[in-house]
């Protein structure tokens, strides 16, 4: 037994020694020539030994393999359609975020990365120099009013293209032809309104109206539309937004006489003319211009020449028409340009009021007028909110005003002249230059003696249970006592 424990110890050696020698050889192999010259027999056993040591001491480190080598790069996604994925984070990272306090749901969900301003496109480039929508409700309205729905019963005897709307179908329209058209309603506007003082006389005697359809079958007449002054006016202003889209400036000059001829006939034309005139002012303020100063030389030279007969009061009344209706044109005008165009012509328009004011008869209509067209001019010069912005020839119109102040009769139970020059001075003093203090001192004298002037007003009590409402009455002031001393 013990001899067969000695040959199986004898066979391992062997098996190591065999072992030994071979991984020797590889290793001379590895190590170069060096070392492969020297034969193995020459070393003794211990430094064989450990030759043979210390390559199993010193491995060499195994390669990485080639999948760990290279690694496909991650792939491209887009945070908007892909979730983020929550990273794999450290252990001591995780402790970190356990001990930070956590925010509520809500507080999470506020919070929002800021967006990039966004890249400019053709149609926000081309809209910016488009027309703004108008910001006021008071614009907006405006133009609801003007708009050509409101007005189909001017278009329903024109030939208009089928499959299209009305708006559409009028720009299409020749910009003449548009004019035309509403010139015509206007005219026939004006004659019926003409013919109402005429019918009045015929009625009182009997006879039939020209208004009436079998008078004017009989004489061959059409019967003319009736309108309010409020639907003329709003004709009037219509037209007005017609002129104003009018690219043609000598299409403009040539409606805008034919405009004003209306003018002289009665309160309510006028108002109108001045509409239309304050609408077409912010593109064509040099035309109007123009046309005011052409009609009033044309129709001073007319009735001159038709009123040379006439008794002076006719002619005198169908001067100050003239010069009411002008006056009252340059104030819409000034109100309704633009401000840089206000600024440059304001000179102008401040003269030719003045111009037409300072005649030798005046209404009390003329009066209004002129203050009414002053304050319209202040205003225009306000709303250019520019510095130093100047009243031209502010004390002679402030005079003026005086005058107007000064020939109230003392006492008079209507005060509306009074209040409109006091309200017409007080928009003026916001602008420069200030007034001389003679014609301040003499503005605030005469106004206060048309003030105390006035006759007491005596307020009428009311009775337990009366339905009335309260009234004022002046109470004129008796002969030789104070109507402000209390008795």
């Amino acid at each position: 037994m013990t001899s067969f424990i000695k040959k199986l110890q004898l066979l391992k050696r062997k098996s190591l020694d065999s072992e030994e020698t071979g991984s020797e050889q590889k290793r001379d192999q590895r190590e170069g020539p060096s070392l492969s010259h020297q034969p193995s027999g020459s070393q003794d056993p211990a430094t064989r030994r450990t030759s043979q040591l210390l390559p199993l001491l010193i491995k060499p480190t195994p390669p990485a393999p080639t999948e760990a080598r290279k690694k496909p790069p991650p792939p491209l996604v887009l945070p908007e359609l892909v979730q983020r994925q929550p990273s794999k984070a450290s252990h001591a990272t995780s402790k970190l975020e356990e001990r930070r306090p956590q925010l509520p749901e809500t507080a999470k969900e506020a919070t929002t990365l800021p967006k990039l301003p966004a890249k400019a496109t053709k149609s926000t480039i081309s809209s910016a120099g488009r027309k703004k929508p108008p910001n006021s409700l008071g614009e907006s309205t405006a133009l609801a009013e003007l708009a050509d729905e409101n007005f189909r019963y001017i278009w329903d005897s024109k030939i208009l293209p089928r499959g299209k709307s009305l708006r559409d179908a009028v720009e299409l329209l020749d910009e003449k032809d548009v004019l035309d058209t509403i010139l015509t309603h206007l005219q026939q506007m004006v004659q019926a309104s003409t013919v109402e003082p005429k019918n009045t006389g015929r009625k009182r005697m009997g006879l039939p109206t020209e208004t009436d359809p079998d008078h004017a079958a009989a004489a061959g007449q059409t019967k003319l539309p009736r309108a309010s002054s409020k639907e003329k006016i709003a004709l009037y202003r219509y037209y007005g937004s017609k002129l104003r889209d009018t690219r043609h400036k000598e299409l403009v000059s040539e409606y805008l006489h034919m405009l004003l001829g209306f003018s002289t006939q009665n309160e309510t034309e006028r108002a109108g003319v001045s509409e239309a005139i304050s609408l077409a002012a912010s593109c064509h303020l040099r035309e109007i211009l123009i046309a005011l100063r052409d009609y009033g030389n044309m129709m001073y030279a007319r009735r001159s020449l038709l009123l040379e007969k006439a008794p002076e009061d006719l002619r005198s009344r169908a001067a100050i028409q003239v010069r009411t209706t002008l006056i009252l044109c340059y104030g819409h005008a000034a109100i309704g340009a633009k401000p840089e165009d206000m600024l440059t012509q304001a000179e102008m328009i401040v003269s030719e009021i003045l111009l037409q004011f300072r005649a030798d008869h005046k209404d009390e209509m003329l009066k209004k007028t002129f203050m009414k067209s002053v304050a319209m001019v202040s205003k225009a010069l306000q709303d250019s909110q520019k510095e130093d912005v100047f009243f031209p020839h502010k004390s002679e119109l402030v005079i003026c005003i005086i005058e107007v102040i000064e020939e109230e009769p003392l006492g008079s139970v209507c005060f509306t002249i009074l209040h409109q020059a006091m309200t017409t001075v007080c928009c003026m003093t916001l602008l420069k230059p200030p007034l001389d203090f003679d014609v301040k001192s003499d503005l605030v004298r005469k106004s206060i003696k048309k003030v105390f002037s006035l006759p007491a007003l005596k307020m009428t009590k009311l009775k337990a249970g009366s339905p009335t409402h309260p009234t004022q009455t002046q109470v004129p002031p008796s002969p030789g006592k104070d109507p402000w001393l209390r008795p």
